[in-house]
Formats: C-alpha cells, sequence, structure tokens
C-alpha cells in the first residue's frame, strides 16, 4: 500500500525527480519523510527536489536543520555542501565561506569531487562579494590541486580582470 510505504513514496518521488517533475516530487519526498523522519537519504534527496525547482528558501532552511544534529563528518560535509550551493543561490556569500571553509577542514582526501566544488563555490562568492585578493589566492589553491577545472580557470580570468591585471588574465 503506497499511501503507508516509505519505499513507495520514495521510488515515485525518485521518479518524478527523474522526469524533472521536481515541484511533485518534494511532495513525494514529503511523504516519504513523513513515514521516516530521521532518514538522512531522504532528507538529501527533498533537499535536491528543492534546489532544482528553485526552492532556495525551503532547501536552505531544512540543510541549517540538519547540520544542527549531525554527528558524521561524511553527513555534515555534504550538508555544508548542500547549504554552500544554496547560500550562494541566495547570495548569502558570507555563509558560503563559511560553510565551505568549515568542509573543507573536515575532508580528509583533497582530491574529492566535493573538494574541487567547494574550491568554485568558495571562490564565486569572495568574487562576488568583491573580495578579489582572496578569491585569487582560494583560485590558485584551488588550480595548483585541480589544473584541469574550468571554472576555476574561467573564475580565475574574471577576478584578474575586476583587478585590472588584464595581461594575466589573458592566460586564463
Amino acid at each position: 500500500d503506497d499511501d503507508h510505504s516509505v519505499s513507495g513514496w520514495t521510488y515515485k518521488a525518485s521518479l518524478l525527480h527523474n522526469l524533472k517533475k521536481y515541484d511533485e516530487a518534494v511532495e513525494s519526498w514529503q511523504k516519504a519523510i513523513e513515514l521516516d523522519e530521521d532518514n538522512y537519504y531522504l532528507l538529501l534527496m527533498l533537499i535536491a527536489s528543492l534546489e532544482k525547482c528553485g526552492r532556495f528558501d525551503e532547501s536552505y532552511a531544512i540543510s541549517k536543520k540538519i547540520l544542527e544534529n549531525c554527528v558524521d563528518d561524511n553527513e555534515s560535509i555534504s550538508i555544508l555542501t548542500s547549504i554552500s550551493r544554496t547560500a550562494l543561490h541566495l547570495k548569502k556569500y558570507d555563509v558560503v565561506i563559511t560553510s565551505s571553509r568549515r568542509a573543507m577542514d573536515m575532508l580528509v582526501k583533497q582530491n574529492d569531487e566535493i573538494f574541487e566544488e567547494l574550491y568554485q563555490d568558495l571562490c564565486s562568492a569572495l568574487y562576488l562579494s568583491h573580495n578579489f585578493n582572496d578569491a585569487e589566492i582560494v583560485a590558485n589553491n584551488g588550480l595548483q590541486k585541480f589544473p584541469n577545472n574550468v571554472s576555476l580557470h574561467t573564475r580565475m580570468g574574471q577576478i584578474l580582470i575586476a583587478q585590472k591585471k588584464y595581461q594575466k588574465a589573458i592566460s586564463f
């Protein structure tokens, strides 16, 4: 009976999300969560669907609430990454900076895909908040670890142009 089955609601929500029917997916994730409130996976999927349909305030609020109860570092890193990504959309650059740095400090493997995304988010937040010197430092550090990251190369060019370092920007 899908009206009372977590797996039924989860399956439906997953299908709706994959069909890009994000608002409907959100409703199904919420039904599943009502039946299994502490399921971390369901909460992450709800956040992903909320972000896809542009409901960043809701996604941000849920992520912050989850982070308060996290005891596992891997879960905390995932939530901090989600908070960082959502806060970037909400133009809460100070939150992006804080969350990204906190997650980076927690990561053990420095070649992790999440670590690369955090560099991108942190660099973007610093650039968009006109903190060009720090943005340049973060972009340099990111490019040392991820030399083929197109986003970091592009952002570095933008940072250098903003600082009127045109000659240096050409290579980026």
